[in-house]
């Protein structure tokens, strides 16, 4: 639907509710990448958050590897996206993540997701 205005006006009351809910947080960092700029910062520390407080997910990972994208800072995207491949190499997030680095960097993701039995 591309709203974040709607996005925003739910996550108000979500926060109204429990604002350090792991959703609420969750939504907020998602929202926070919606919006870009330097809103990729403030999501990027929510994920880092949320990483110190639970297990790494693929969830925690991508979300970060994202941020990190967005952020250029695509030698950390690639570490995080390649830990969320060793715990699910057919992730279609990761996957399609993973590819979208790949590009950045130079590198071919191909061969290493051939590899792993992603592709």
């Amino acid at each position: 639907m591309h709203r974040s205005d709607y996005a925003e006006k739910q996550l108000r009351i979500m926060q109204q509710i429990d604002e350090d809910h792991t959703l609420t947080q969750l939504a907020s960092a998602w929202l926070n990448l919606a919006v870009g700029g330097s809103k990729i910062q403030e999501a990027y520390l929510i994920f880092q958050d949320l990483s110190e407080k639970y297990p790494m997910t693929g969830l925690i990972l991508n979300g970060k590897a994202v941020c990190c994208i967005h952020m250029g800072n695509f030698d950390e995207a690639e570490t995080l996206l390649l830990e969320a491949l060793n715990k699910d190499a057919k992730d279609p997030e990761t996957l399609a993540n993973f590819v979208v680095c790949s590009l950045h960097i130079g590198k071919s993701s191909s061969h290493y997701l051939r590899e792993r039995g992603g592709a």
